[in-house]
């Protein structure tokens, strides 16, 4: 019940907060606030001494024409606003009605602009008015004509455009009239002060879009179908240092599996690393610098019988290492095997050649890219938790 009589309660000043109405309840609102400071700031002054209490008459008064009058000339303007937007509407000519609302948000700064724009905008509807008599049919009869249509239809066309021109003959100067008045108020407002147009906090950049970074959907798009669907997890600028010493602008892409070294001159892949044979890391003492370490893979085959036998990777190789402590843990020989089995040595494979790449960029960046590459990294190689 509460809830019930509350909304009930609010429900009259929601309508009465319409433009369409002219918003009564903001001119209520404004004449109370005049009236509270007409009776309460010279209250206020009488309290601290006569001088106090003349500046507070001086000020109640002020306060209360001000509000009076900004409250009676906003409803006014609000409401014929609506009435000429509504007037618009109701012509049924979607180019005039278009035409107004575009030099309606064009507002006065004064009264003098406010007249202007208000006086040639009643006299823009007078002449729209007049000539839509013979425009409108002349438009549906272009439009029937450019259409194959039965003359029928074309009829009902030339019908309906003299309908729609009678129709602006009234709606078009009512709407023209009130936005005069609508204009002269805001233009009256303005350059009294009683209400601020909004104010610009910054000013416009005009950014290059050929400098703009390139979208992970681009990549995606563009060279990463042959994955299938593929997760982009980061794309980052950097700044390709070839052997030489030369550079030039590229980006690194971090997908699940592969990491792909694009070319942003050439729009072109250049290299494509597997996620779990290259190294990320910072170099240190410059974060700024990006080193992937590859370990190029020697792989030589040994011939047994009929079979090829190929070396293990050195991944794959201490993977296999581990299993095999792991399981003979768990093994109980017996003692003839104990003495009758050979002392075994683990053999270790032979170091791989590495390779490496240094890449440019931003020092915070390069953490960012070297946390989440190793996050990857562990993904694919399911260590941790994921």
């Amino acid at each position: 019940m509460h809830y019930a009589a509350g909304a009930l309660f609010r429900a009259g000043w929601v309508v009465g907060s319409l433009d369409i109405l002219g918003s009564p309840a903001s001119l209520v609102r404004s004449i109370g606030n005049g009236v509270s400071d007409f009776f309460r700031l010279p209250y206020e002054g009488l309290t601290r001494g006569p001088g106090a209490f003349v500046s507070g008459v001086h000020r109640g008064t002020t306060s209360f024409v001000k509000h009076i009058s900004k409250g009676t000339l906003t409803s006014i303007t609000n409401l014929a606003t609506s009435l000429s937007r509504n007037m618009d509407r109701l012509s049924l000519d979607e180019e005039h009605f278009t035409r107004q609302e575009e030099w309606r948000r064009q507002l006065p700064e004064s009264l003098g602009d406010g007249l202007r724009q208000g006086l040639s905008r009643l006299g823009i509807s007078l002449l729209g008015a007049i000539a839509g008599i013979v425009d409108q049919p002349m438009q549906n009869f272009q439009r029937s004509w450019d259409l194959p249509s039965s003359a029928g239809s074309t009829a009902r066309g030339v019908i309906s455009g003299v309908g729609k021109g009678i129709v602006g003959v009234f709606t078009k100067p009512i709407g023209g009239a009130a936005e005069l008045v609508s204009q002269t108020g805001y233009g009256i407002l303005h350059g009294a002060g009683l209400w601020q147009l909004p104010k610009q906090l910054y000013l416009p950049a005009d950014d290059n879009s050929t400098l703009a970074p390139n979208s992970h959907l681009k990549y995606v798009w563009k060279l990463l179908q042959s994955l299938g669907r593929p997760e982009v997890n980061m794309a980052l600028e950097v700044t390709i240092v070839s052997g030489s010493g030369q550079q030039h602008a590229g980006c690194l892409l971090l997908t699940s599996d592969v990491l792909f070294v694009v070319s942003l001159s050439e729009d072109t892949q250049q290299q494509a690393f597997p996620i779990t044979e290259v190294e990320c890391r910072q170099e240190l003492g410059e974060p700024g610098q990006l080193i992937l370490s590859l370990q190029q893979q020697t792989v030589s085959s040994d011939t047994e019988g009929d079979g090829v036998r190929e070396r293990l990777s050195e991944q794959q190789y201490q993977r296999l290492v581990d299993y095999v402590t792991r399981a003979s843990n768990y093994l109980s020989p017996s003692g003839v095997s104990l003495q009758l089995q050979p002392p075994v040595t683990l053999v270790q494979p032979p170091p791989s050649p590495t390779k490496s790449y240094r890449y440019l960029v931003e020092p915070a960046s390069a953490a960012v890219f070297t946390s989440k590459f190793t996050a990857v990294k562990n993904k694919a190689l399911r260590v941790g938790f994921h």
